[in-house]
C-alpha cells in the first residue's frame, strides 16, 4: 500500500508527538501539581489511547504531601484498563525501556483500542480511593456524498462526515484500483492511500471536505509510471480514512480523572466505504468493472 500527501499540512499530529515527548521525554513539565494533601495515596496520570499503534503507553507518578515529603516508588502499583462495552481487562506493566530522568513510570499494553469507552485504574492492593480514568473514543462517522462541483480537470465532490465535533487530526482517501492490462505488466489491483490532512471545513453535525477526483487519478497514474493524459485507472473501491481526536484534546472540562490528576484522552481511526458516483469519477479519467 503506498501512501501520499494530497492536499494540507497536518498540525495535528504535532500535537499528539508534543504529548508523547511529555509523556516520555525527562524532565518534563505537565502541569501536574505534584503534590497532595489527601491522606490517602494518590496518583497522576498523563497519556492516551490510539487506535494508530499497537502498544499503548501512559505516565504515572505517585503525588506527594509536601514539598519535605519523601519521594515514593511506584512498587507495586498496578494499571489496568477495560473496555466497559466488552468487558475486556488488561493488566499493564513498566515499559522496559525506561526515559532517564523521568517522574513516575512508563507503563504499557499491547493492544489496538475499539470504539468505545475504556476506564484505567490505577493504584496498589491497599490503595483506598485508587485514580479512575475514562475516555470515550469518536464514533465512527457515517459518510454522505454530495453533489459534484466543476468538470473535467476541476471536477471535486464533497463528502461529508457525520459525527465529528472538532477538526479532524488528518484526513485521507484509500482507493483499491487497477491498471490498464499491458502485455508483460502486471495489473494487479493495489490500495493507495492519498492524505488530505485537515481540508475542509465544518458543517452541521459534522464536517466536509472536497475530493480532487481528477487530481487524485493524476497522482495515482504517476504512482504506476502511467501517462497521466491517455491512460486510465479502474476504480474498485474507495474509502475515507479519518483520524479523529475525543473530546478531552480541546475540551479541558472533558478530562475525567477521578481520585487524582493528570490527562487522558483518545485518537480514533475508521475507514469507512463509500460508493462513488459514476459520472464524476468517469469524467475525472476513471474506469468502472462491469
Amino acid at each position: 500500500m503506498t501512501c501520499i500527501r494530497n492536499v494540507c499540512t497536518c498540525i495535528w499530529p504535532l500535537a499528539l508527538l508534543l504529548l508523547l515527548a511529555a509523556l516520555l521525554g525527562s524532565g518534563c513539565s505537565t502541569g501536574i501539581d505534584p503534590f497532595s494533601e489527601s491522606a490517602n495515596e494518590r496518583f497522576a496520570l498523563t497519556g492516551f489511547l490510539t487506535m494508530l499503534e499497537d502498544v499503548q503507553r501512559v505516565r504515572v507518578e505517585q503525588l506527594r504531601r509536601t514539598v519535605e515529603s519523601p519521594e515514593v516508588g511506584l512498587e507495586g502499583v498496578r494499571v489496568i484498563s477495560v473496555h466497559e462495552e466488552s468487558g475486556d481487562r488488561r493488566v499493564w506493566e513498566p515499559a522496559a525501556d525506561q526515559p532517564d530522568d523521568i517522574q513516575g513510570l512508563i507503563y504499557e499494553s499491547h493492544f489496538r483500542p475499539v470504539e468505545g469507552t475504556y476506564r484505567l485504574e490505577v493504584g496498589r492492593e491497599t490503595t483506598v480511593d485508587p485514580l479512575i480514568a475514562r475516555t470515550t473514543l469518536p464514533d465512527i462517522p457515517d459518510v454522505l456524498v454530495g453533489s459534484a462541483v466543476g468538470v473535467g480537470v476541476g471536477v471535486q465532490l464533497p463528502l461529508r462526515l457525520l459525527g465529528p465535533r472538532d477538526t479532524p487530526i488528518e484526513l485521507g482517501l484509500r482507493y483499491t484500483v487497477r491498471p490498464p492490462m499491458r502485455p508483460g505488466a502486471s495489473a494487479e489491483e493495489r490500495e493507495i492511500d492519498i492524505r488530505y490532512g485537515q481540508a475542509g471545513s465544518p458543517v452541521t453535525g459534522g464536517w466536509e471536505f472536497l475530493v480532487f477526483v481528477r487530481n487524485d487519478h493524476r497522482i495515482m497514474l504517476r504512482q504506476f509510471g502511467l501517462d497521466t493524459v491517455s491512460d486510465s485507472l479502474t476504480l474498485v473501491a474507495v474509502s475515507v480514512i479519518a483520524d479523529l481526536a475525543s473530546d478531552e484534546w480541546t475540551d479541558p472540562e472533558a478530562v475525567d480523572i477521578r481520585n487524582g490528576e493528570g490527562f487522558f484522552a483518545s485518537v480514533a481511526r475508521y475507514i469507512v466505504p463509500w460508493n462513488p458516483p459514476r459520472a464524476p469519477f468517469e469524467e475525472g479519467g476513471y474506469k468502472f468493472l462491469p
